[in-house]
């Protein structure tokens, strides 16, 4: 959380309960006789977590993550090449969760708990974004009990040349990983 934007001076500070309490969680005096007060503030209780909307059965618990603003989830033309991309893998929609991360930015932890992801594949978003450290792109790493894999985004995959060498990177990344 940002407590001091620029052009703001120090006299300005807002803080919330929370960091109040934080601050001050014991008494600054003592009276004889009783006991100090701690934790006076009520706590502000965390926002529950939005639930997080996907295309597929996830029956193999293979999360995939892309990014499109305008797209509920991806266009018919970008979803049709993760389908034959999937079918070279041997899987289909109905194993895997595919999330667009502008319509439901959730993070490793939020998508972790919610869809019990156990392979996650980022396309068009680097890991970071999700709060997972930093990786090598096109690569399995292991984070946190799921195998991660992060790359362009299907987008890049779809026409020229450039396109093919994005998709051999991905293929060999893929088929090393799922054995096919």
């Amino acid at each position: 959380m940002r407590l001091l934007r620029v052009g703001m001076s120090i006299n300005n500070i807002v803080l919330n309960a929370t960091l109040l309490e934080g601050l001050y969680n014991k008494s600054l005096v003592t009276i004889a006789g009783t006991a100090p007060v701690t934790n006076s503030l009520p706590k502000e209780k965390a926002p529950p977590a939005k639930p997080i909307a996907c295309l597929g059965k996830n029956q193999q618990q293979i999360t995939i993550v892309v990014a499109y603003q305008d797209q509920a989830f991806l266009p018919d033309e970008h979803l049709k090449l993760l389908t034959t991309i999937l079918q070279a893998c041997n899987l289909n929609m109905g194993d895997v969760a595919i999330v667009n991360y502008e319509q439901t930015p959730a993070n490793f932890e939020q998508l972790k708990t919610q869809l019990s992801c156990k392979t996650l594949l980022l396309f068009g978003l680097m890991p970071e974004v999700i709060d997972i450290p930093a990786m090598p792109a096109f690569t399995i790493t292991r984070f946190n009990e799921c195998s991660v894999m992060w790359g362009n985004s299907i987008n890049d995959m779809m026409d020229g040349a450039e396109a093919r060498v994005v998709k051999s990177k991905l293929w060999l990344c893929l088929k090393g990983y799922f054995g096919v």
